[in-house]
C-alpha cells in the first residue's frame, strides 16, 4: 500500500513521524512519501521536500514565497498522478493542504486531514471546502468534534500527542530557583524568528539590567541554525542556545517567553509560567484581523476559555510590554504558582481520544471504503 503524507511545518512533522511509524508497524504499508522533516525521515518517509521549504506564516510572507510554494504544489500534484497512492494524509498547514486535497479528489484518492484548520476561530467558510474534499478529519481538541459533526463531516478525536510527551517529561515544580532561568522561544519559522527574537533579546537586556540572578536559555527548533538566532542578538545578551529535545530545554526554565503556536500548549502542560507573544506583518494583520472569531491566540487560553496566560499581540508585542509581563512573573510568586497550577486542568481537558496506533488502523480502513 502506497501513502503520501504532507506536513508543512515542524509540529506537523512530529505528528507525521509518529503516525508513519504506526502505519509501517501494521505491515501493510510499502511506501510513504511526501513533505516532512527529520521526524518523518527517521520513520522511513521519503521526503520530496523538507518542511523548511514550506514553513511560512502570514499573508505577506506567503505572497513573498508564493512562486516557490506553487512549484512545490505542482511537484506534489505530479507525484500524486504518477504514484497513484491509496491515501493522502494531510497534516495541518491548511492553505496549502486544502488545495492538495481538492486535487487528490479529482484523482479519486482518499483524503485524511490530521489536525483541524482553525475554522472555528476564523474564516469559517472553509468548512464547505473541507466537506467537499476531505473523507475524514482527525482532530486534537474535543470541542472540534461537535463542530465537524454539525457540518456532517466524518471526524475522529485523537489523543493529543503532546500528552504522551508530557507523561514522559513532566515533573511538578512551581517554585522559582535562586538563579531564575528564562526561556526565549521564538518559534520554528524563519519569518517569525526574525520578528520576535530581537524583541525577546531587547527584553532580556532590560531584565538583566534590573535583576542579577537571571539566566537566558533559547530552544533551537529543528531545521534552525544557532547562528540564525545568535545573529539577531545585536545587544550581545548572554543567551545559551539549546538543541536538546524541546521538553528537556523547557524543563530547565522557570519562566518562558514564547511565540504563539503548539509550543505554548507544550509549555503550559509542562507546568511553566509563560508570556505569549505574536506578531505578523501590519498588512496581513489589517487584512485578516477582522476575520478572527476568538478572544485568545494561544492554544492553552483557547482550551481553558480564559486569559490564563498573558498574551501580547501585534502592537503590544514590544520589548517594554514584554519586560513588564515577565517582571510580574519574577516578582509575583503567587501569579507564578497559579500559572503552574493550570497544568492539571489542561491535561484533563485534553486527555481523551484514540491513540496514534488506532488512527493508523482507521487510515487503512479508509482506503477500503467506497
Amino acid at each position: 500500500m502506497n501513502i503520501v503524507m504532507i506536513a508543512g511545518e515542524v509540529s506537523g512533522d512530529l505528528l507525521g513521524g509518529k503516525l508513519a511509524r504506526e502505519l509501517y508497524n501494521t505491515g501493510k504499508i510499502s511506501n510513504v512519501s511526501g513533505i516532512g522533516g527529520d521526524a518523518m525521515r527517521n520513520a522511513n518517509v521519503r521526503t520530496l521536500h523538507d518542511v523548511s521549504e514550506t514553513s511560512v506564516v502570514g499573508l505577506v510572507e506567503i505572497l513573498k514565497h508564493y512562486p516557490r510554494l506553487r512549484k512545490i504544489l505542482s511537484n506534489l500534484k505530479d507525484h500524486l498522478r504518477k504514484s497513484k497512492p491509496d491515501l493522502i494524509i494531510l497534516i495541518d498547514y491548511p492553505e496549502f493542504n486544502l488545495k492538495l486535497a481538492k486535487y487528490a479528489k479529482t484523482l479519486n484518492i482518499k483524503v485524511l486531514f490530521y489536525v483541524s484548520p482553525q475554522v472555528w476561530a476564523w474564516r469559517t467558510g472553509r468548512i464547505k471546502k473541507i466537506k467537499k474534499c476531505v473523507d475524514l478529519m482527525a482532530v486534537l481538541f474535543p470541542f472540534e468534534v461537535d463542530f465537524y459533526k454539525q457540518a456532517e463531516i466524518p471526524v475522529v478525536l485523537v489523543r493529543h500527542q503532546v500528552l504522551s510527551d508530557i507523561d514522559k517529561h513532566y515533573s511538578p515544580n512551581s517554585s522559582l530557583n535562586e538563579t531564575i532561568t528564562i526561556g526565549l522561544a521564538p518559534g520554528s519559522r524563519f519569518n517569525e524568528i526574525n520578528k520576535l527574537f530581537p524583541i525577546m533579546v531587547e527584553t532580556a537586556d532590560l531584565l538583566r539590567k534590573n535583576y542579577s540572578n537571571l539566566r537566558f536559555l533559547s530552544p533551537v527548533a529543528p531545521g534552525i541554525e544557532i547562528s540564525s538566532l545568535s545573529s539577531l542578538n545585536q545587544l550581545n545578551v548572554p543567551i545559551e542556545y539549546s538543541t536538546d529535545d524541546f521538553y528537556q530545554t523547557i524543563k530547565s526554565c522557570d519562566i518562558v517567553v514564547i511565540s504563539s503556536g503548539t509550543a505554548t500548549l507544550q509549555t503550559a502542560l509542562m507546568g511553566k509560567a509563560m508570556v505569549v507573544i505574536y506578531k505578523i506583518s501590519p498588512i496581513t494583520y489589517r487584512l485578516l484581523g477582522h476575520m478572527v472569531k476568538i478572544d485568545h491566540i494561544s492554544l492553552a487560553n483557547i482550551i481553558l476559555n480564559r486569559r490564563a496566560y498573558t498574551e501580547l499581540v501585534q502592537g503590544n508585542a514590544s520589548a517594554e510590554r514584554l519586560y513588564e509581563a515577565t517582571r510580574e512573573l519574577i516578582d509575583d510568586k503567587e501569579t507564578h504558582v497559579k500559572m503552574a497550577s493550570y497544568q492539571n486542568e489542561l491535561y484533563q481537558k485534553l486527555n481523551s481520544g484514540i491513540s496514534t496506533k488506532e488512527l493508523a488502523e482507521i487510515a487503512l480502513k479508509l482506503t477500503q471504503s467506497n
